[in-house]
């Protein structure tokens, strides 16, 4: 049983607009549930530009995770993974600013 709608088998060829739209907002929530936490955490751990950076780019993420997943459990764990690379390049982005390539 999914949050917002029970999801039938089906080819969605008989799919109402209805249904549809309550499908990709179930998707919406499970896949941006992570990258809005990661959010959440960055505000609270430093905030500024980095916090708007992973909202930005999770939700836009997500937007592409919840449009592409058949099911709710796959937008969420897609949502994970965003996270873990939105992780990732943030970790990657540290580095190269802390240990620049040209010498000072």
């Amino acid at each position: 049983m999914g949050l917002f709608v029970t999801r039938t088998l089906g080819d969605g060829v008989l799919d109402t607009r209805g249904y549809k739209l309550r499908c990709f907002a179930e998707n919406l929530v499970c896949a941006a549930a992570a990258p809005a936490a990661l959010a959440v955490a960055s505000l609270f751990l430093g905030g500024g530009a980095g916090a708007i950076l992973v909202a930005v780019l999770g939700g836009a993420l997500a937007v592409v995770v919840a449009t592409s997943a058949r099911t709710a459990r796959g937008a969420a764990v897609g949502g994970v993974v965003v996270a873990g690379v939105i992780v990732l390049f943030l970790l990657a982005s540290d580095w190269l600013f802390s240990h620049p390539i040209l010498p000072g």
